[in-house]
């Protein structure tokens, strides 16, 4: 790649893909020499930084206080809107790009709004028509623990839920995609047991068009004008990639060819 000028000098430069040939070749030099590259295959955020990590991202430009990190130092506090995933509206909802078919991905959340409806969790979402929602709900003064599916020209259906009677406002998420399928998990002992609510399919939230795959944080009041207290906090995240075999996910191996070409393999 060059930058060649058009125009006075240092101005209006302009992008050349491969300037020896004109055309982008099947094989090429390698950037940035034969060197060990680290693959990304995990991540951790404790949100204990007051500016959020750049692989956090949402799907419209956030309005202004959807999230704090200083309301609760420690914490994303992520803030009920009545808005829910929908085409063309902005909600509470971020994510991180999901990079792996096999992985664990954990957040733990304190949740203990005051309005009742409110829901906060995990999101795993693609597009506005094609995500799951695991979440804990407040109802007439009852948590429940919940799964709720939508995909791309169905109805949202509720694949599983179940009460939370001795709920102490904090609970631990997991979801595990592995063996064509995806595990849902959580714990209320603060990830020393973990119940499983339920498994699906893995083909939930397959790709339609650019857009890839998120694993997100969630809440929403569904609806209703949120009160005073009506948020849910994030301690932290985790997402790790399960081992594929015969692949060490510690690396990226540079491989090249006798004339020095090379490609960047995973």
């Amino acid at each position: 790649m060059e930058w060649c000028p058009l125009g006075p000098p240092r101005k209006n430069l302009w992008p050349v893909a491969a300037p020896d040939t004109g055309r982008v070749e099947r094989r090429t030099a390698l950037p940035l020499g034969i060197q060990q590259r680290q693959a990304y295959n995990s991540f951790r955020d404790d949100f204990d930084s007051t500016s959020l990590n750049l692989e956090w991202n949402f799907r419209r430009v956030p309005r202004e206080k959807t999230y704090s990190l200083t309301a609760r130092p420690g914490f994303l506090r992520m803030h009920a809107q009545p808005e829910v995933i929908k085409e063309n509206v902005s909600c509470s909802l971020a994510g991180i790009r999901q990079r792996h078919s096999e992985f664990t991905y954990l957040a733990k959340m304190a949740f203990a709004p005051a309005g009742d409806g409110v829901e906060g969790g995990v999101s795993l979402f693609q597009k506005d028509d094609s995500y799951v929602n695991f979440t804990v709900s407040l109802n007439d003064g009852n948590f429940t623990v919940r799964l709720l599916i939508v995909e791309k020209d169905k109805d949202a259906r509720l694949a599983a839920s179940e009460p939370l009677p001795s709920f102490a406002r904090e609970i631990t998420f997991k979801v595990e995609s592995k063996d064509h399928g995806y595990h849902f998990s959580y714990s209320v002992d603060d990830g020393v047991s973990f119940r499983l609510l339920a498994q699906t399919a893995s083909d939930l939230i397959l790709g339609f068009g650019y857009t890839g795959s998120y694993l997100g944080l969630y809440c929403s009041s569904n609806g209703k004008p949120p009160q005073e207290g009506d948020h849910a906090d994030f301690d932290w995240v985790a997402h790790k990639a399960f081992p594929r075999q015969g692949l060490d996910l510690n690396r990226a191996v540079a491989s090249t060819s006798p004339a020095g070409c090379g490609f960047l393999g995973f």
